[in-house]
């Protein structure tokens, strides 16, 4: 498997995520006319700089991965992260190894009245 369908599999496999987003959870974009008293999650990626071998190749790739948190409470919006936080830090997933977190940062779209939590994360790759 790669990466995305690795991290895929973290997020989808989790019941407690799955308990709270459901079939909410997409990779990078929201559908157009989203339920706003619904709760969703949103993620994407990066690859970032690989760790190398001594004598050559690559060790493991990492990557910068973005959750967001999409709900239109904005009270609920810190334990709603940390719960995310608390079912996937420090886990490993087929081949994702070492999950930590970055920063997180609130944000709102203002124009549909949500308020959005992104949380980005540094996961190791190998496979």
């Amino acid at each position: 498997m790669a990466f995305l369908e690795d991290l895929q599999g973290l997020l989808v496999n989790d019941p407690s995520i799955v308990a709270e987003y459901g079939t909410r959870i997409y990779f990078q974009l929201l559908p157009k006319n989203i339920d706003k008293e619904l709760n969703w999650l949103r993620w994407g990626f990066t690859k970032a700089a690989p760790k190398e071998c001594l004598g050559g190749g690559v060790a493991q790739q990492n990557y910068d991965v973005f959750i967001d948190v999409i709900t239109r409470t904005l009270n609920d919006l810190p334990g709603m992260a940390d719960e995310i936080f608390e079912q996937i830090n420090g886990k490993t997933y087929e081949g994702i190894r070492q999950i930590t977190l970055v920063s997180d940062s609130y944000s709102n779209y203002q124009e549909k009245d949500l308020y959005v939590n992104t949380s980005i994360y540094s996961m190791a790759y190998n496979k």
